[in-house]
């Protein structure tokens, strides 16, 4: 029944043609939403099963109840009552509202679609969406379900540009701390990863701050994070609230931008699995660590810390022995993103992207970097061919860049080979102590060892 129910919503017949944008408009309830769609005409709905971004099924069509269907319009209302970055919650103070979980889509996704939202009185909505008039706009459903809704009484920390584009930061619920010192340090993440790219591919961006709850998503121009300024004068809150958002903010270009070729377009019903998570969750923790500490919020000690702290959580799992970082990625949809009985593509995938990095700048002799890797694949793929990577593109990308063949490295990639760390933590005078797994410099090293050194750390 829930099956079924999942599959096919709705299909009716009404006298008119498609002509105009779908209109939702969507009231906000404590504990619910109530849905209305207009201009519906003789479309199948459905209900998504799973939202870009969590690669898991979630049980969205069981939250459905109340569903009927007209000559040319249809209304239904959500449970909202999970907390959670993925998902729909509405109460009587705020509301969080992932769109993959509250808005049904027609067999052909790539309508244009009107969304006005109803609130409480005294309430307003942050959004990525451009607004005309009384509706929120979106060319697609793709752009639909990637541009959630903060509602509430919101407030809002100073709004900063980067290359001249506005980047806003609203939030809920924010504690007494120093807001212009913390968006000085924002705008040098936001100005530290785009330099990497070196291109700012939006009009603008919003920092969706729910305050307390769980998790956090990444969207083409908006992220939702859970922020709450809490504790922001010792150095430990502080590296983790910046490494958090540097992470949710670079996958704007991976995974968003620069992604596999199996994530898009998405497949509502059935989901995207993909061996490549490795790259686009595992690389933006690597990044999330380096621009954190290009920024100048972090000391290279604790940079060199957090990939301690990975390479712990990896080496110490006996997953190690049986899952490998292709298969962690592919296993996700069953196991979760943190490894189950495996690994965590999260954990080990910066540690092969540290590997990587290192292998590239000895080989160049520091002329370049993973960074040259991430630009081609932004500039060929999603720039000139506008579609994702395969596993061969990513990999010759690598190899040519290097300008060599990278065959060990990718075998710590598809097979639990044990990785050599020692043999290219040196190309940056730097070894790995096997008990304490501490990064510790040689006691020699030459001068392009402490310039491929100075370079990321």
């Amino acid at each position: 029944m829930i099956k079924t129910f999942a599959t096919v919503i709705a299909c009716f017949i009404a006298n008119c043609s498609i002509a105009q944008s779908l209109q939702y408009t969507i009231t906000l309830l404590p504990g619910r939403v109530h849905v209305a769609i207009a201009n519906t005409n003789a479309q199948v709905f459905k209900m998504p099963r799973w939202t870009p971004g969590y690669y898991q099924f979630i049980s969205f069509p069981e939250k459905v109840s109340n569903f009927k269907a007209g000559k040319n319009t249809i209304e239904y209302d959500v449970k909202a009552d999970s907390d959670f970055v993925a998902a729909a919650y509405a109460d009587n103070e705020r509301a969080l509202l992932n769109l993959t979980g509250i808005c049904m889509h027609p067999e052909n996704i790539k309508q244009a679609v009107q969304l006005k939202v109803i609130t409480p009185e005294g309430w307003s909505v942050a959004t990525g969406m451009d607004k005309k008039g009384a509706y929120f706009t979106a060319p697609d459903f793709d752009i639909l379900y990637d541009t959630p809704l903060l509602c509430g009484r919101l407030d809002s920390l100073p709004t900063f540009t980067v290359k001249g584009i506005p980047h806003y930061f609203v939030g809920l619920g924010f504690a007494d701390f120093d807001r212009q010192a913390f968006i000085n340090d924002l705008q040098k993440i936001v100005s530290t990863a785009a330099s990497i790219i070196g291109d700012i591919p939006y009009a603008h961006y919003t920092f969706l701050d729910y305050g307390k709850g769980q998790g956090g998503i990444e969207h083409l121009n908006s992220t939702t994070i859970n922020f709450t300024g809490q504790g922001m004068d010792k150095q430990e809150t502080k590296l983790r609230n910046y490494s958090f958002l540097a992470h949710e903010y670079f996958h704007h270009y991976n995974v968003k931008r620069i992604r596999p070729i199996e994530l898009g377009p998405f497949d509502y019903e059935h989901g995207n699995k993909t061996k490549m998570l490795w790259v686009a969750e595992g690389l933006t923790v690597y990044y999330e660590y380096l621009i954190v500490h290009h920024a100048g919020l972090s000391t290279a000690q604790e940079c060199l810390q957090q990939f301690r702290s990975s390479l712990m959580a990896y080496e110490t799992k006996t997953g190690k022995l049986h899952q490998s970082l292709t298969e962690s990625s592919w296993a996700t949809w069953e196991e979760g993103p943190f490894g189950g009985d495996g690994i965590s593509y999260y954990d080990k995938g910066p540690l092969i992207a540290l590997l990587l990095d290192l292998q590239i700048r000895q080989a160049t002799k520091n002329r370049k970097s993973l960074d040259d890797v991430m630009r081609g694949l932004y500039k060929k793929y999603y720039q000139q061919l506008q579609r994702g990577y395969t596993e061969t593109e990513f990999r010759q990308m690598c190899e040519q860049i290097a300008g060599m063949q990278l065959t060990e490295l990718f075998q710590y990639v598809s097979t639990t080979k044990e990785v050599d760390y020692n043999k290219y933590l040196a190309y940056a005078g730097l070894r790995l102590e096997p008990e304490t797994y501490e990064f510790t410099r040689l006691e020699h090293y030459d001068t392009m060892q402490e310039k491929i050194y100075n370079s990321i750390f």
